[in-house]
């Protein structure tokens, strides 16, 4: 039977991605709060913001906190773009062909 609790302890496993300059990473699911948080925001910040929200280990707990924003803008812009476009994709926010099509 579902539950309250049942329902808010659901995750799901995070995913491996391939990101120029730095390798095999993680990805998350984010939140419906954070999603509208990074939503807000235009231009590089929104994707750090959504790097900084997305990035995790192979268990889902995430690398970076809010407040490490600055410190994930020093990482390298395509890096940066790579997590940005592939967690868009990831959470629903954008399609493969938006992603493709964001490239070229």
């Amino acid at each position: 039977m579902l539950t309250k609790e049942s329902l808010l302890s659901v995750s799901s496993p995070p995913k491996k991605i391939d990101v120029p300059e730095l390798g095999e990473v993680f990805i998350r699911l984010i939140s419906e709060e954070q999603a509208i948080a990074a939503s807000k925001l235009e231009g590089p910040e929104s994707r750090a913001k959504m790097a900084c929200y997305s990035l995790c280990d192979e268990d889902g707990t995430r690398l970076f906190a809010d407040g490490d924003l600055d410190q994930v803008r020093g990482l390298p812009f395509i890096s940066i773009l790579e997590i940005f476009q592939q967690a868009m994709v990831h959470n629903g926010l954008m399609s493969d062909e938006d992603k493709d099509a964001e490239k070229n």
